[in-house]
């Protein structure tokens, strides 16, 4: 781990035995992150030349297309309205599904967000149902 931190400082060519040591790690440590990303990603890190800038690369690409798709999965929870066929368990299914991609991208929405995002989307025929969910004091768990 110490290679991909960028924490090892390389030995003096001097110490031939040290140095040998530390490629080999270097090398390891190249080894375990290219084996480990899938082929569309290994043309990002092919030029690369330490195990630290792979990984620095690689947790910028994730980041970006985490963001891209939290930003998306969010916008597609508070866009999603239930229809007059739509039956409220598949309804709460939809919701559940986005939700949990959500955690797991490490995205966490607090019962207070989820239940607002529930009441919106509601038809307003459900409106005795809403109103005392609004009326509560305590946010309803998810």
């Amino acid at each position: 781990m110490e290679h991909v931190k960028g924490s090892i400082t390389k030995p003096r060519k001097e110490d031939s035995q040290a140095l040998a040591k530390c490629m080999e790690g270097e090398v390891r440590a190249q080894k375990i992150l290219i084996e480990s990303i899938k082929d569309p990603l290994i043309p990002y890190v092919s030029k690369l030349e330490t195990s630290k800038e792979i990984y620095d690369k690689l947790v910028e690409l994730y980041f970006v297309s985490t963001a891209r798709e939290v930003i998306s999965l969010r916008q597609e929870l508070y866009k999603l309205k239930m229809s007059r066929e739509d039956r409220i368990a598949s309804y709460f299914m939809r919701i559940s599904e986005i939700w949990d991609q959500l955690q797991d991208l490490g995205e966490i929405m607090s019962d207070r967000e989820m239940t607002i995002v529930v009441l919106n989307a509601l038809l307003e025929e459900r409106g005795n149902f809403t109103s005392s969910i609004y009326g509560k004091k305590e946010a309803t768990p998810f």
